[in-house]
């Protein structure tokens, strides 16, 4: 397995001011028709649309892409799945999940915002990402109309 590391200098950055320097910007990109195994540390934003299996550090954007795939750990100031992602995930300001995106794993740090689509799936295992996507399109397909306990019955007997 190899090491990835894209570093302008060996200044430090304070990872609580890393993100809020500016808006996510991805300055480096995974193609389609790559796949590729290792750990990546990187001060700018990244986008997944290839095959991606180990661990990703960076102080801004991580974008797995329709098409991509991520597995193993991502620790990142603001995550966007909209390809699959089975992992460790620490979204530190934010999480996004949109319409297409699966994420399966766990979240060990809460993130200050978490944005699902109505199309998005996740669950701790495939198993539960799969009960969710199926319930959820249950519950919008359904055709009655949530019971309300206020309401009189019909007849109108009190």
């Amino acid at each position: 397995m190899a090491d990835f590391i894209f570093q302008e200098d060996d200044t430090e950055l304070v990872q609580d001011e890393a993100y809020e320097v500016g808006q996510p910007s991805v300055r480096s990109v995974i193609a389609p028709d790559v796949e590729m195994e290792g750990n990546l540390s990187l001060k700018q934003g990244i986008e997944i649309g290839g095959t991606f299996s180990g661990a990703i550090c960076s102080n801004n954007l991580v974008k797995i892409v329709e098409g991509g795939f991520v597995e193993g750990r991502v620790d990142a100031f603001h995550v966007v799945i909209e390809g699959g992602a089975n992992l460790t995930l620490v979204a530190r300001k934010r999480l996004e999940i949109n319409k297409g995106g699966l994420f399966v794993g766990s979240l060990e740090i809460q993130p200050e915002f978490i944005v699902l689509s109505e199309f998005a799936t996740f669950g701790e295992t495939e198993e539960a990402a799969k009960e969710f996507r199926r319930e959820f399109t249950r519950f919008r397909s359904s055709s009655e109309p949530a019971a309300e306990s206020d309401a009189p019955p019909p007849g109108g007997a009190s």
